[in-house]
């Protein structure tokens, strides 16, 4: 089904008004074109020697990625007609996040936001991002305390609007195994913190993608629209990674 249309129903059942809930729907799949767009121009051969020539020899590692992606986001934005809708989204990196208790050097940063201000209320769509090496990786980091479990921290969640998204870097194996796995780690928290698991096409490209619905009573909030985006990029170390994979 089509991601529009879940989200549309999701967020009616939520509360909101039809008008909220179509800006919000508008919204993500614009952001989620931009972050496509993205990804493919990160995926091509030329761009991605880029990456590798910066890390000089290293792993490639998340922030690498995530930096990147948010680059060619803005470059993506720059290519655009003056009318298109994906100039007024804003985008930002390593967003520091609002908390009653954190400043400085404490104080915690959503990975990717993008943002509209072009409402009575801002839209914000923070996505954080894990690379996944293992199977393990989904239980430990992914839909760890530094993961889906950022948007339900007392101290400083990442977001307070209805709707939220978890990136998921890979490099190996196919999207639908990460899918089963990601799938199988939400189906393994049901009934709480995930409430609900389902599956949803992304338009324009009809990308198959996975949604939960989080609950956060201890936040006094709404159950969050987590939607959940596996990213594929080069395995430039196939022996390595793969060794990693099956462990």
């Amino acid at each position: 089904m089509p991601l529009s249309q879940v989200l549309l129903d999701n967020l009616l059942e939520k509360g909101l008004s039809r008008t909220q809930a179509q800006r919000w729907l508008v919204f993500v799949c614009e952001a989620m074109q931009l972050l496509d767009d993205a990804a493919r121009a990160l995926n091509l051969d030329h761009h991605w020697a880029e990456l590798l020539a910066k890390v000089d020899g290293r792993g490639v590692q998340e922030p690498d990625i995530t930096t990147e992606l948010y680059l060619h986001m803005e470059r993506v934005q720059e290519s655009e007609p003056l009318t298109s809708p994906l100039r007024d989204l804003h985008v930002k990196c390593e967003d520091p996040i609002a908390a009653r208790n954190r400043a400085g050097r404490d104080t915690r940063a959503a990975d990717l936001v993008v943002a509209n201000f072009r409402s009575e209320k801002a839209l914000r769509f923070v996505m954080e991002a894990k690379l996944l090496r293992t199977a393990g990786d989904i239980g430990r980091a992914y839909l760890g305390p530094d993961g889906m479990e950022c948007y339900r921290d007392t101290d400083s969640p990442y977001s307070l609007h209805e709707v939220a998204g978890m990136l998921g870097y890979v490099r190996t194996e196919t999207i639908e195994t990460w899918h089963d796995r990601l799938r199988t780690g939400l189906h393994e928290r049901m009934p709480l913190p995930v409430m609900s698991v389902g599956d949803v096409d992304l338009e324009p490209y009809g990308t198959e993608c996975v949604y939960s619905d989080v609950s956060r009573q201890e936040l006094g909030l709404v159950p969050l629209f987590l939607l959940h985006r596996i990213l594929p990029f080069p395995n430039d170390e196939p022996q390595q990674e793969m060794a990693n994979a099956a462990s």
